[in-house]
């Protein structure tokens, strides 16, 4: 027991690390701007055609099982979760999703984070597979609240099978400040279900929650990686990761630093 106790610790360190230096690296470090391609953004409205065009590339491995919805379902998906939560004469917008990234070269989405609290009834019966993403219905979903949210994450979504490092750090921690911004107006998620359809949702949630896996879905005959897992946002994560950051930082600072030894 203590065995497998050392072991998660020692992975969670090491997924903090890689998470510092690829934020380090391609976000927040000096020569990030230089080295990326992508910046983070926001979907609105007025963009969920190219949320649907990701989609239709993205799951087409689905075949008949491809998830994508209608561009008329999409925009009543998205009303039903706009939210703006005041926070200190803050306010913080909220919507389906948390987090996006544009391609600085085309203009055009590259990949985004589709994450929406669920009704409790809602909640209970997609845990149990009463209800599947095909079904859902505007009327289950519901705009980030303060108190407790319980939260779906439909996937991770991009333009390519995989994304490359740059793309993969402007994504998550634009996730992982969305997050940190909600939590500090009140908003607490309390759980969250992961309905991966793709290998790179699956990798991209399991570096940022403690998740488990809940059950096989209707998938699994399309895709060897679909499931269904549940799990929380980890704990004082973002918060670990800059703490990681700032240790970069200080590391970098002193190679610049001129060695007194050649003056």
């Amino acid at each position: 027991m203590e065995k497998l106790k050392n072991q998660t610790i020692n992975r969670d360190e090491a997924q903090i690390k890689l998470l510092a230096r690829m934020f380090y690296d391609y976000v927040v470090g000096p020569n990030a701007k230089e080295k990326n391609n992508f910046v983070a953004d926001k979907v609105t409205e007025a963009r969920l055609q190219e949320v649907q065009d990701i989609c239709k590339k993205a799951y087409a491995h689905l075949g008949e099982y491809n998830s994508h919805v209608p561009l008329p379902t999409a925009i009543a998906w998205y009303r039903a979760t706009e939210s703006k939560i005041g926070n200190n004469g803050k306010v913080v917008e909220g919507t389906m999703f948390p987090a996006a990234i544009t391609n600085k070269e085309t203009g055009r989405l590259e990949a985004f984070i589709a994450m929406t609290p669920l009704k409790p009834d809602s909640y209970n019966k997609f845990k149990k597979g009463e209800l599947l993403d095909v079904d859902l219905d505007a009327k289950d979903m519901m705009p980030f609240q303060k108190g407790k949210n319980q939260c779906l994450v439909m996937d991770v979504a991009s333009m390519n099978s995989k994304l490359s490092r740059p793309a993969a750090a402007t994504l998550l921690y634009a996730f992982l400040k969305q997050m940190n911004a909600l939590e500090k107006a009140g908003v607490e998620v309390d759980s969250i279900i992961v309905d991966v359809c793709t290998e790179m949702g699956f990798n991209s949630a399991n570096l940022v929650l403690d998740m488990k896996q809940a059950r096989g879905t209707k998938y699994d005959v399309a895709a060897e990686d679909a499931a269904l897992y549940e799990g929380k946002i980890k704990p004082t994560l973002l918060q670990q990761i800059e703490q990681e950051i700032e240790v970069l930082k200080a590391k970098n600072a002193q190679k610049q630093m001129p060695d007194d030894r050649t003056m």
